[in-house]
C-alpha cells in the first residue's frame, strides 16, 4: 500500500516512557476501520522528536519517524499520547517537540491528546481559552501549564472544535471511535467496536468512572457478588426481598447494611444501574420500548420517569436523532 492511497493520516506523537495503551488502542481502532470499510482510509504514523526506537512504559520499544520528516496537512489528525508524571514532564521540556506542535496544529483537520498528553499541548500554548479533559489524576495539573483553560475532570473524551482530548488510556479508544463516527458514520463506529469486541461504546456524554464501576468498587467484600449479579440481571425482579435472600440476610438487616455501604437504598441503587444501562442501550440504537423491557421496566413511562430523574432529560432526546448530542451527567 502506498501512502497516497490513504484518505486520512493519523500522526501519533510519542516520547520515552509513554503509555503503550495510549498508542496501541487508537492505532487498533483506526486500522480496524480500514478492515471494516474494505479500503485504505486511515494511515497511522508514529513519530517522536528524533525518530528511531522509543521505549514505552514497561520497556517496550517502538519504531518511530522523526518529527522533522512529518509535513502535516489539512486532512491529518495529530495526537500526542500520555504517560506517567515524570515522563510527561520530561516530554514537556522537549523544546523541539513543543515548537513543532506550536507550528503544526493549525495546519491539520483536528488535533488533540490522549490522557496526560494534554499537558504537552498546554506547554505548547495551544489550549488557552479552550475546553479539555484528561485523566482525573492529571486534571489539577493543566492550569499550572495553561491559562484560562476549562477542564472537564469527569469526561471520557471531549471535542472543542478541532481539539479532541480524552481521559485515561482506555478512553483514547473511545475518542478514536468518536473520530471514526465523524468521518465514516455511526454504523461504521459500531462495527469497529464489534470487531474489537469492545463491550460498551462510550460517548462524550459519559463520565470517566461509570456507575457500574463505582458500584463494583464500593461493593468489595460482602456485596461484591451481589452487585455483579444485579448488573447482569437488570431485567429480573430486584426488590429487597429477592436481594436479601441472595445475600443470605433478613430484609431489615440487608436494607440497613446495603445503605451503609452504598449510600442509597437498594431500590435507588437498582434504579441507578437500570437507567445507566438504559442510557447505553439507547445510544446503541434500540427503541425506547426495547430498552425499557431489557432493564426491567414494565412500561416505557416508568423507564422515562426514572431516566429523567437520574439525568435531567427525557430518554426521547436520545431516540429522536440526537444520541450523541445530549450531555448526560448526574442530575442536580
Amino acid at each position: 500500500m502506498h501512502e497516497a492511497t490513504y484518505q486520512k493520516r493519523v500522526i501519533l506523537c510519542v516520547f520515552p516512557g509513554f503509555e503503550l495503551l495510549d498508542l496501541a488502542g487508537p492505532t487498533s481502532v483506526f486500522t480496524a476501520a480500514n478492515e471494516i470499510t474494505g479500503r485504505n482510509f486511515y494511515k497511522v504514523s508514529i513519530a517522536s522528536s528524533k525518530g528511531g526506537s522509543v521505549t514505552a512504559q514497561g520497556d517496550v520499544p517502538i519504531q518511530t519517524i522523526p518529527l522533522e520528516q512529518v509535513r502535516p496537512d489539512q486532512s491529518d489528525t495529530l495526537l500526542v499520547v500520555g504517560g506517567l508524571e515524570d515522563h510527561i514532564r520530561r516530554a514537556c521540556n522537549d523544546d523541539f517537540m513543543i515548537s513543532w506542535w506550536g507550528q503544526s496544529y493549525r495546519r491539520v483537520e483536528r488535533y488533540g491528546a490522549i490522557c496526560s498528553g494534554v499537558l504537552l499541548l498546554a506547554m505548547a500554548g495551544i489550549i488557552d481559552d479552550r475546553t479539555v479533559t484528561t485523566h482525573w489524576l492529571a486534571a489539577g495539573e493543566i492550569n499550572k501549564f495553561s491559562k484560562d483553560v476549562t477542564v472537564l475532570s469527569d469526561a471520557v473524551f471531549f471535542q472543542d472544535g478541532c481539539l479532541w482530548t480524552s481521559a485515561g488510556a482506555a478512553c483514547g479508544i473511545h475518542m478514536a471511535l468518536g473520530m471514526i463516527q465523524a468521518d465514516l458514520g455511526r454504523e461504521t463506529k459500531l462495527e469497529v467496536a464489534k470487531l474489537l469486541t469492545i463491550h460498551t461504546v462510550r460517548e462524550v456524554s459519559d463520565v470517566q468512572i461509570s456507575d457500574f464501576l463505582s458500584a463494583q468498587i464500593s461493593s468489595q467484600g460482602r456485596f461484591d457478588g451481589l452487585v455483579n449479579w444485579i448488573i447482569r440481571n437488570l431485567d429480573k425482579r430486584l426488590d429487597v426481598a429477592t436481594l436479601a435472600e441472595l445475600a443470605a440476610m433478613s430484609e431489615r438487616t440487608f436494607a440497613r447494611r446495603f445503605k451503609a455501604r452504598f449510600g442509597d437504598t437498594p431500590a435507588k441503587f437498582v434504579e441507578q444501574m437500570r437507567v445507566q444501562e438504559g442510557n447505553r442501550l439507547l445510544q446503541s440504537g434500540l427503541t425506547l420500548k426495547q430498552v425499557a423491557v431489557k432493564v426491567g421496566y414494565q412500561s416505557e413511562e416508568g423507564f422515562s420517569i426514572a431516566f429523567q430523574r437520574r439525568f435531567g432529560v427525557k430518554p426521547s432526546c436520545l431516540v429522536q436523532g440526537n444520541r450523541d448530542g445530549v450531555k448526560l451527567g448526574k442530575a442536580a
